[in-house]
């Protein structure tokens, strides 16, 4: 692993990292999964394929509140007595309907990512395709536009003390490193992070998994092994 890592210091106004098993109403992650800031990076970068990379999240919100938005459903056939649009699907057609939907927005999102490349020729290649992203960057929905405040390279030691002042994802491999993990409160997600594209379609699919647990800010963990942490700073970094 490099001795280095590309840091993201960013906020978004209001944003949804849609849950998965939400239905009703579009329920939304505290902080955005890995599988939202790979894709992400993979945008702005213009890559087509997956490009491995270790990535730590954390920050933190003021609040949340539910807004309404135009939600479409597909998946019954055509009508044009009760359909106003239509789908292609197959050799057939699938009617629309349009309704309201709810989404549960995250308020005033201040994040810290960092972002370790497998393939140490990328980091460069990731670092300038931040600094001048070929399209906007946004986490979670399109419109959830996301404002870099500060793009930094930044060098990386090991520790075994790390004081939490941020929200963060903790992988479960690390937390399990900690001597008082089974006191620390939390919600455990299996968050998507590795996808592959489906050569007939042309879509991405998440194909592996990370256990995390998502640990509010204010804790103090001491390792039995090192991880990583920003050198010169108190700055932990919960890399999966």
């Amino acid at each position: 692993m490099l001795d280095k890592a590309i840091k993201i210091e960013c906020y978004q106004n209001m944003a949804n990292y849609k849950k998965p098993s939400s239905i009703q109403v579009q329920e939304s992650f505290k902080l955005p999964p890995y599988s939202t800031v790979i894709g992400m990076i993979h945008k702005v970068c213009d890559f087509k394929e997956y490009k491995p990379m270790q990535i730590s999240i954390q920050g933190n919100s003021k609040s949340s509140l539910t807004d309404m938005f135009t939600r479409y459903f597909f998946g019954i056939k055509y009508d044009p007595t009760r359909h106003l649009l239509w789908a292609k699907n197959d050799n057939s057609f699938d009617g629309i309907t349009r309704g309201l939907g709810y989404a549960e927005l995250i308020v005033d999102v201040d994040l810290i990512i960092h972002v370790i490349p497998e393939d140490e020729s990328l980091f460069d290649i990731i670092l300038n395709g931040l600094k001048k992203p070929l399209v906007f960057p946004a986490l979670g929905r399109h419109e959830d536009i996301l404002r870099i405040d500060k793009i930094d390279t930044v060098e990386l030691e090991d520790t075994k003390e790390i004081e939490l002042n941020n929200d963060a994802y903790i992988p479960i491999d690390i937390l399990n490193k900690s001597k008082n993990r089974g006191n620390t409160a939390g919600t455990i997600y299996n968050l998507n992070k590795v996808f592959a594209i489906n050569e007939k379609t042309n879509i991405r699919y998440w194909k592996e998994k990370v256990k995390v647990k998502y640990i509010k800010s204010g804790e103090e963990f001491h390792f039995k092994e090192f991880i990583k942490k920003e050198k010169n700073s108190d700055l932990g970094l919960f890399l999966a």
